[in-house]
């Protein structure tokens, strides 16, 4: 009895591994194979300062938002007569992109001053990463550097923000 239980066994094992060769025998491997691409669209990245800014600090700081060209704005600072005074111009950025969450940042070799003798321009992000229609807030700060003794002094002031899906390497303040 002990012998048929063991030859039955046997005999059901290797019917088992017969059927798993012929299943393998018959089974293929079936590849998919193939390339995608993406295309970029502007309207993915679209950036542009909204309401109205801040000024602030000492002297007469005007401050405003072109009106034709939200990606455009201006300051203006008068009044400022000594070493350490600061006026400040506080904008509003959204970010009206369809899908991108941007990273906010000062374009490399895009800040210019004509006169850093006497006046230093600095600018600060309240967050610098702005989720799909959010909106952050950047500070720009001009700063008296030397206390002017005979004459008024100017400066022309240039400050290119940008915006990138990515966090690109940045220029300090």
């Amino acid at each position: 009895m002990r012998n048929r239980k063991t030859f039955i066994g046997i005999v059901l094992l290797i019917a088992v591994l017969l059927i798993g060769i012929g299943y393998a025998s018959v089974t293929r491997t079936l590849t998919i194979e193939g390339a995608a691409t993406v295309t970029p669209d502007d309207t993915n990245f679209i950036v542009q300062f909204t309401g109205t800014p801040t000024p602030g600090g000492q002297g007469t700081t005007t401050a405003s938002v072109d009106q034709t060209d939200a990606k455009k704005a201006t300051i203006s600072v008068t009044g400022l007569t000594t070493k350490g005074q600061k006026a400040t111009a506080t904008y509003t950025i959204e970010n009206a992109s369809k899908a991108a969450d941007l990273t906010a940042y000062l374009s490399l070799n895009n800040k210019t001053n004509d006169n850093e003798e006497y006046f230093k321009v600095t600018h600060e992000f309240k967050e610098d990463s702005v989720a799909v229609g959010s909106t952050t807030t950047v500070t720009i700060t001009v700063e008296v550097m030397k206390t002017p003794i005979t004459a008024n002094e100017t400066a022309n002031i240039t400050v290119l923000l940008d915006a990138s899906p990515e966090a690109p390497v940045v220029e300090g303040n």
